[in-house]
C-alpha cells in the first residue's frame, strides 16, 4: 500500500523542521486539529481544500495541491495528474510540444478562419487540441517545479 501524500510531505518536510516530526506539534503550524490530520493522513477523512493548501504551502510541498485536485475533487478527477520531473524531462517535452504547435500555426488558421469545422477538419482539430494538451500539461509541470524550487 502506496505511503498517503499528505503523510509523505510532512515526513520529508519535518527533515528541515521537527516540529512537524508528529502530529501534535503539526498541528499547530497547519492549523488542522491533531485527530483529523492523523484521520487525513490515515486515508480515513478527505481533507478540504483549504487544509490541502495549507499543508502544500507549510511542507513546502505544491505538488499536493494537484495530487488532490487530480485524485479527490470530483471536478478534477478526469485531469491528467502531474508528475514532478527534474527541469531536463520538462524541457523536452515542452520545447517538442511547441515546436510541433508551431508547424501546425497554418492547420489551426485554416480550420478556424471561416469559424466553422467541417466534418473533414474535425479529425485534424482534436489532434490539434491534443496538442494543446501537451503544451498546457508540460506549463503546468513547469510551473510546478518552479513552485517547488521557489522560483514562482
Amino acid at each position: 500500500m502506496a505511503e498517503n501524500p499528505y503523510r509523505r510531505a510532512r515526513k520529508q518536510a519535518a527533515e528541515t523542521n521537527s516540529l512537524l516530526n508528529n502530529s501534535e506539534s503539526a498541528q499547530d503550524i497547519v492549523h488542522i486539529e491533531r485527530s483529523r490530520l492523523i484521520a487525513i493522513e490515515k486515508d480515513q477523512k478527505t481533507p478540504y481544500p483549504e487544509e490541502v493548501v495549507s499543508m502544500a504551502e507549510v511542507y513546502h510541498a505544491p505538488e499536493l495541491c494537484d495530487q488532490y485536485c487530480t485524485g479527490q475533487c470530483p471536478i478534477g478527477k478526469d485531469r491528467k495528474p502531474l508528475l514532478y520531473q527534474d527541469l531536463n524531462q520538462i524541457s523536452a517535452q515542452l520545447m517538442s510540444s511547441l515546436y510541433f504547435l508551431q508547424s501546425a500555426n497554418d492547420l489551426v488558421f485554416s480550420i478556424l478562419e471561416d469559424g466553422e469545422i467541417t466534418r473533414e477538419e474535425r479529425e485534424a482539430f482534436r489532434k490539434v487540441l491534443q496538442l494543446l494538451d501537451k503544451v498546457s500539461y508540460g506549463a503546468q509541470s513547469l510551473k510546478l517545479w518552479a513552485r517547488k524550487n521557489g522560483l514562482d
